[in-house]
């Protein structure tokens, strides 16, 4: 184990993978910085892979998933799925700056909360557990750690909808965190939405879900407004 690294066990039991090759996990968390005051290989190979087989995975879950949809809304769920702003809020979900190794300039500015490195980790982490079991087990490993993102994205967009109706009164959705709690790994986000002086709330696992129950209440509010049913 690398000085300075915390024990990796729980960070693998949120993972849904023990690795049989734990310096894979080591190398999947060596920020570049790190690497080059310690002469140790950094984790940017590792997340080149990684991109790579995340695109794959989700690529093939909404492909099958999906029958009818065509290709230009298959492309905009996976690039939400995949997209930098998901990967960090999954990672931070799991507490993977804990873990991270940064250099320590990198750590002086923040580097270990930044949400590019926090992303860029989970690239990493996926990379090697392909390296270390092979695709299946990175399927699985990446469908149970979006899984709060899939449910998100597969039912109906309902932030969408909602967009599209208040597009048509000329009004704005108007979102705001109101309260997190629970451990840094295991956090539930509350979200206030106002529309036109409607307020609702939803809770979820991640910023995204929570914003996507409150607008699914908000359009069953808005379906019996008297104001709304010229839409």
């Amino acid at each position: 184990m690398e000085q300075g690294l915390p024990e990796l066990d729980d960070l693998q039991s949120r993972l849904y993978y023990t690795f049989s090759n734990p310096s894979l996990l080591i190398q999947a968390l060596t920020h570049s910085s790190y690497a080059n005051e310690h002469n140790k290989r950094h984790n940017q190979r590792l997340e080149f892979l990684g991109d790579s087989v995340l695109q794959l995975i989700v690529s093939d879950f909404l492909f099958i998933r999906y029958p009818d949809m065509n290709e230009g809304e298959l492309t905009k769920l996976r690039s939400e799925l995949v997209s930098m702003k998901t990967l960090s809020e999954v990672a931070n979900g799991l507490d993977i700056g804990k873990s991270l190794l940064i250099g320590s300039g990198e750590e002086k500015s923040g580097g270990r909360t930044r949400d590019s490195n926090m992303g860029c980790a989970l690239e990493a982490i996926i990379g090697a557990i392909y390296l270390d079991s092979g695709f299946e087990a990175a399927r699985k490993a990446v469908l149970a750690l979006l899984e709060e993102e899939i449910s998100s994205v597969s039912c109906q967009n309902f932030k969408g909808k909602l967009q599209e109706l208040c597009l048509k009164q000329k009004l704005a959705p108007d979102y705001r965190v109101m309260a997190q709690s629970g451990p840094s790994h295991k956090k539930m986000f509350t979200v206030e939405l106002n529309v036109g002086g409607v307020f609702c709330l939803g809770t979820g696992k991640s910023k995204k879900s929570a914003e996507q129950i409150a607008a699914r209440q908000m359009l069953e509010l808005l379906e019996y407004d008297q104001n709304w049913r010229r839409i």
